[in-house]
């Protein structure tokens, strides 16, 4: 770069015949650049007072997750309580050990009967999209067909008339 820069000039930064003394005077230019701009960098950074915003940030991230945690251990606590109670609902009934197996298996079959009842409507809603589909695919068929009949009758009337004119 230097060479298309200063062509033939370039020994005039030589020393002794080193050309050396001008790359390493443009790259003490270049690093004193660069600590300059990273300085300013700093200096700006500084002066908006970002590290503290991001400090602020990190502690709202904190405390959002500890609280997320606290929900959920609520909600696990919940649930222990509610799975609690019900098994001691049916214990304080005097409830046979096969009620509540015969409870594990109704619940069992419901979600069971849930997850069919709802692949049945999935499949209901793909053969109404089909039918639909059928039905509009009918429509173009007889549309066409109509207009296949009209054209087939006006050539039934062009040959009546060319046989009539022959």
């Amino acid at each position: 770069m230097l060479q298309d820069c200063y062509g033939d000039d370039l020994s005039i930064f030589a020393v002794e015949g080193d050309i050396n003394t001008l790359f390493s005077l443009f790259g003490n230019m270049l690093d004193g650049v660069h600590e300059n701009v990273l300085e300013k960098m700093k200096d700006e950074l500084k002066e908006r007072k970002v590290e503290e915003l991001l400090s602020k940030v990190d502690n709202i991230i904190r405390r959002l997750e500890k609280k997320d945690e606290k929900e959920r251990n609520i909600e696990n606590r919940d649930k222990d309580s509610a799975r609690n109670a019900v098994t001691s609902s049916l214990f304080a009934t005097k409830g046979a050990p096969s009620d509540l197996v015969t409870y594990a298996t109704v619940d069992s079959l419901a979600q069971q009967r849930d997850l069919l009842l709802q692949q049945i409507a999935d499949e209901e809603t793909k053969i109404a999209e089909l039918e639909a589909r059928r039905q509009e695919q009918s429509r173009i068929a007889q549309d066409r067909l109509a207009d296949l009949q009209k054209i087939a009758s006006q050539f039934e009337q062009a040959a009546d008339m060319c046989s009539a004119a022959s």
